[in-house]
């Protein structure tokens, strides 16, 4: 069962998401496996993962669009497992945006709302509201086709808030955008979102689009939730290998532990004595992995000379070493592997072949264990 928990609610706010023991099969194979997931009202969730992790199809279920196999799903304490998509109170924002290219920016904004019979004044209001909110207002007038990607994923958000929907759902909506702007554009959709108090479940595989707006977020593999958490958490303290490779780089190393205190585990791994963070206590004994990012080593010429507040973790010989701006990219082997250090760029760039001494900032690694 993933963990469910989550940030105390808000008063006023709806949008509270539960979906319970999830399960769903296509053609005899299954894609999602007794899912968990609790979002609570007013927050800004992502569903993380590869192609096939489940993500969309679990978005889609939550949306009332996809048939499933057992489970429920429940919106503001109502179950709304066998109601249709229409009446769960949802918005939609797809990767297309599927805006109605014969219709103006306004036009496209009040259709849902005509649709529902809204007339007059209140209309009027509401469109006016959506058309500030999304900063189109100057751009009221144009047509789809008019309009670059960025404005076009501006009309389909305020078009799907301007019903005040309970929960905003989003697929992939920056997928076919250029990554400087699925930056901005994350970031107005965040404000959007926020200003607007709407709950978001957003879906995509880019993990710097799920750290730039996520209050928290889900990270799936093979129809599993594997890890729920804020951003910072998940990546600091992944609870997998897969977690720990999937959202960026990390190094591993084979490790069994030997000790515990209150500030930490102490393992060996290879010669020497690293203390990881405090988490899940193992047993003494206990094999399992080291993981450490690559911001979090630093090198050294010897043991000697590693510096305060670092242990030594691995000496190794340096592979490559490539300028990337703000960091020196570092890569090192040794008889057990490979492994990626982040320098800071005023350093001297390391030259190939150097014998050298990783050493990891202590306390930061995490323990996983060896399954």
């Amino acid at each position: 069962m993933s963990s469910t928990h989550a940030p105390a609610p808000s008063a006023g706010k709806r949008g509270e998401v539960i979906v319970d023991q999830i399960t769903c099969d296509f053609s005899g194979t299954r894609v999602l496996h007794e899912t968990d997931l609790m979002v609570q009202a007013g927050e800004f969730f992502t569903l993380l993962g590869p192609s096939g992790s489940g993500k969309t199809t679990l978005l889609r279920i939550i949306a009332g669009l996809i048939d499933f196999t057992s489970g429920s799903v429940a919106i503001d304490g109502s179950d709304v497992t066998h109601l249709p998509t229409q009446q769960r109170d949802l918005g939609f924002v797809f990767q297309n945006y599927a805006l109605f290219p014969h219709l103006t920016v306004a036009q496209n904004i009040a259709f849902g709302l005509k649709i529902r019979k809204v007339r007059g004044a209140a209309l009027t209001k509401r469109l006016d509201e959506m058309l500030e909110l999304t900063e189109l207002g100057s751009l009221r007038d144009r047509h789809p086709a008019q309009l670059s990607g960025g404005q076009q994923q501006r009309v389909a958000l305020g078009r799907a808030l301007a019903q005040r929907p309970r929960v905003l759902l989003l697929d992939e909506p920056l997928g076919a955008l250029d990554r400087r702007l699925r930056q901005d554009l994350g970031s107005e959709i965040r404000r959007i979102q926020q200003e607007s108090e709407t709950t978001a479940i957003y879906v995509t595989h880019d993990q710097e689009e799920a750290y730039i707006l996520s209050d928290r977020m889900g990270v799936m593999e093979a129809g599993y939730i594997r890890q729920v958490g804020a951003p910072r958490e998940v990546y600091s303290a992944p609870n997998s290998d897969f977690v720990a490779n999937f959202l960026g780089e990390t190094n591993s190393f084979a490790a069994e532990v030997v000790g515990h205190d209150r500030d930490g585990t102490t393992v060996r791994t290879g010669e020497f004595a690293v203390t990881a963070a405090a988490g899940s206590p193992l047993l003494i004994g206990t094999a399992c992995t080291l993981s450490a990012r690559p911001e979090q080593i630093r090198l050294s010429a010897s043991v000697e000379t590693v510096p305060a507040g670092y242990e030594s973790v691995a000496r190794v010989t340096v592979t490559d070493a490539r300028f990337f701006g703000q960091t020196i990219r570092v890569r090192l082997a040794d008889e057990r592997g490979s492994y990626l250090v982040d320098l800071d760029s005023a350093e001297a760039i390391p030259t190939i072949g150097t014998p050298v001494v990783m050493s990891v900032r202590a306390r930061s690694a995490v323990l996983i264990p060896t399954h």
